[in-house]
């Protein structure tokens, strides 16, 4: 819905007390957001809030007893200044799930300065997301201009996310983003180990100039023992020694973005040693799917895909 905030319509709205779930596209004028969401927080079962936040928003700090049932925060098309604003101001101690999408205008950014900011800013929003220590699942959209990405070759996703690596009870990561950036194996490790209860990770996001190696999957087989599905661009060019975990790994799904195959074996070779009970296998950017049948026809993989690049860029696009 799309509210002019007016005392009836508020009224209306509080009469719904077994309201569960709320969506509001736009609380015009934007002065008058804290009103609203002080009053929406007296809704006692509500669990679910999607709300976009319009640029001038005034976001007021919501006393402890409001949102007591308040499970899962969805703010798309938020600026990061706006999302830590609301983060610092809402009573969010049950909050298990939380999703945010950027809406900014890159014609506007122009120099690496300006870039560096606003990740800057990402970076203190997540801090602010950071103090909810229940949040099981985060997914975060992130679109970054990759002209003027290329004139920070210091800046790197982990450092951006670094703040999240303290709620070690995250079960669910996901980022998607069309710029290229970088993700090394030491990367991978820090969150497998920090995030030690993952079921659901995705690193959606193209990085094709510094992309994790096989050395990666060791790392999410050894550490990330309750993961089920992953989705990850992977330098296959890279050597690692295979190296079978004690334990059997429960990976069911595996799709693997932006990964040029050279050795279709070896790829092969690693994944029937590290996950043997996977089930579903989807390879993005490569034409091999007689390569990968033939090579599986032994396992018990139940689907095997192998989709063009264009469609792992429409998944961005989408999200």
């Amino acid at each position: 819905m799309c509210i002019n905030l007016t005392p009836s319509y508020v009224d209306k709205l509080l009469c719904l007390q077994n309201l569960r779930t709320l969506r509001v596209l736009a609380i015009a004028p934007p002065e008058t957001t804290s009103n609203f969401l002080q009053s929406i927080s007296a809704l006692p079962r509500l669990e679910e809030l999607h709300l976009i936040l319009l640029e001038g928003a005034v976001i007021n700090r919501i006393p402890n007893d409001g949102f007591l049932a308040l499970r899962c925060l969805r703010v798309p098309h938020s600026t990061p200044k706006l999302v830590t604003r609301l983060l610092n101001a809402l009573p969010l101690g049950r909050l298990q799930e939380f999703e945010t999408a950027d809406r900014i205008n890159w014609e506007n950014v122009q120099t690496a300065s300006e870039l560096r900011e606003i990740l800057k800013n990402w970076r203190t929003c997540f801090g602010a997301l950071a103090h909810h220590v229940n949040l099981k699942t985060i997914v975060i959209t992130i679109n970054v201009d990759d002209d003027i990405l290329e004139e920070c070759e210091d800046i790197r996703f982990i450092d951006m996310i670094e703040p999240l690596l303290s709620i070690r009870g995250l079960e669910a990561f996901a980022v998607f983003s069309l710029a290229d950036m970088p993700l090394s194996d030491a990367d991978v490790y820090k969150m497998v180990t920090a995030w030690p209860r993952l079921t659901y990770i995705d690193f959606c996001f193209p990085t094709e100039d510094d992309q994790p190696s096989f050395l990666s999957l060791q790392h999410i087989a050894t550490h990330s023992p309750f993961l089920e599905s992953v989705l990850i661009s992977l330098d296959s060019s890279v050597d690692v020694p295979v190296i079978t975990p004690k334990k059997s790994h429960p990976l069911k799904e595996i799709r693997l973005g932006l990964t040029d195959v050279d050795d279709m074996p070896v790829l092969v070779q690693h994944l029937r040693s590290l996950f043997p009970k996977l089930e579903d296998i989807a390879l993005y950017g490569d034409d091999e799917a007689t390569a990968v049948m033939d090579a599986y026809r032994s396992m018990t993989v139940q689907n095997i895909l192998t989709l063009p690049k264009t469609i792992f860029y429409n998944l961005l696009v989408i999200f």
